[in-house]
């Protein structure tokens, strides 16, 4: 995080580089999902991959002790980070809080023209 020009945080996936894969088929849990995969490299090495699911069918799958419900049209993301570079250890980051230990993702969609 912090100022400057490296930095892992940003605002909007519409100001980061982004390879954006091409579509595809699958199945998560056993339930039909096209797919797209979003890859980015941050400041130093640190990768950012997010696959993004739009489940084809309804369903359900476990989470841990959880169960969750699914219609056709749900989105869900995975989100794969990669030879992070933490502040204070593998990066010079600008802010002034110190070496870092944790990465917060907040991700909302919303339509667009409407």
């Amino acid at each position: 995080g912090g100022g400057g020009s490296d930095k892992h945080s940003f605002e909007s996936f519409a100001t980061q580089d982004f390879t954006i894969g091409t579509p595809t088929e699958g199945t998560y849990e056993g339930l039909n999902v096209s797919k797209v995969t979003f890859s980015s490299t941050l400041v130093g090495s640190s990768e950012l991959k997010i696959v993004t699911m739009i489940f084809q069918e309804g369903g359900s799958f476990k989470v841990g002790n959880d169960t969750v419900n699914v219609t056709a049209g749900t989105v869900k993301f995975n989100v794969e980070l990669g030879s992070w570079s933490w502040c204070g250890s593998d990066a010079v980051c600008k802010a002034a809080a110190g070496e870092g230990h944790s990465v917060e993702l907040e991700i909302s969609v919303e339509t667009l023209g409407q």
